[in-house]
Formats: structure tokens, C-alpha cells, sequence
């Protein structure tokens, strides 16, 4: 599970895979 810090962290440093991930979760 992904939790909300790792996911902002993420965003900070991993702009891509954190689109990717989103793109992913909303499918």
C-alpha cells in the first residue's frame, strides 16, 4: 500500500513515475 508521504515524496523527487502512477491508479 502507498501511502500519502511516499506518495508526495515521489512527486518531489520522480515527477514521471509519480504520473505514471497516477495514470495507473485511475485505470
Amino acid at each position: 500500500l502507498i501511502d500519502r508521504k511516499m506518495l508526495a515524496d515521489l512527486a518531489v523527487h520522480d515527477a514521471v513515475a509519480f504520473t505514471k502512477l497516477v495514470e495507473a491508479a485511475r485505470k
